[in-house]
């Protein structure tokens, strides 16, 4: 009976060898290679001047003085396992939409980016230009990173990201909120008249701490607007579709 209670024991012993080994060749593997690259657009959450849905970065000038002529956005690029001890180069394929035009709504953007050593994030920089045709229309830029050079594609659901660029009033992500009983269905031309009221850039993302406090403020101003269309008859949508705010509270 000892003979095999030490036999169990140094199997056992070995076995446990052997799962050290495992895990620290894993741990090898998922640290040192292959590394790869995805975006991580929450990073920009922070960037109040964006506008950002899911795998989508929007930016208008509209907000901006007329003499304000390009923007640089900085996308994140997130790598897996950890800093690597030299420069990692990969690669992105830039696909601008039909209405965009490289030189003209955008500079070009190379193929080929670098995280340098010690790093585990950087940025992809864009720079958007502010062309007469984004009055009128939207123009898109789509990106995905693909494999190539020293690093692989991460994340599926991180690996592609479209930059939506204008010079129109956008909906902006606070609309939604107020849009059953307050402004109604969007339009620019509402956001547009909503800013003359309220100040700004229209902006109700109001802190939920505070919201009880300001909802009286708010839902005041909505009626105001409601008072401005009602009276003016000369708002109107694309469609020849009189525009109108609710103001239901």
């Amino acid at each position: 009976m000892k003979m095999m209670k030490k036999y169990y024991i140094g199997l056992l012993g070995m076995l446990m060898l052997w799962g050290l080994y495992g895990c620290d060749e894993a741990s090898r593997e998922m640290f040192e290679g292959p590394y790869s690259a995805f975006f991580q657009l929450s990073d920009l959450k922070s960037d109040t001047t964006l506008i950002l849905r899911q795998d989508t970065v929007t930016y208008t000038f509209a907000y901006d003085p007329d003499e304000v002529k390009t923007r640089e956005l900085c996308i994140p690029v997130v790598i897996t396992g950890s800093e690597s001890p030299r420069d990692l180069k990969y690669r992105v394929e830039v696909i601008p939409a039909a209405n965009t035009t490289e030189g003209v709504d955008f500079e070009p953007i190379a193929s080929e980016w670098v995280i340098p050593a010690g790093k585990m994030t950087d940025s992809l920089h864009i720079t958007l230009k502010r062309s007469a045709s984004m009055s009128t229309e939207t123009k898109e830029i789509r990106i995905r990173i693909v494999d190539g050079e020293d690093l692989v594609q991460g994340v599926k659901e991180k690996l592609f990201v479209a930059v939506r660029v204008s010079d129109i009033l956008e909906e902006p992500i606070w609309w939604k909120h107020w849009e059953r009983k307050g402004f109604g269905t969007w339009h620019p031309t509402k956001l547009r008249e909503w800013i003359k009221i309220w100040g700004g850039k229209g902006d109700l993302s109001t802190d939920q701490n505070i919201y009880w406090f300001t909802y009286p403020k708010e839902c005041a101003a909505i009626v105001r607007l409601k008072k401005v269309f009602d009276a003016d008859p000369g708002f109107y949508d694309e469609n020849g579709v009189r525009l109108k705010i609710p103001a239901d509270f």
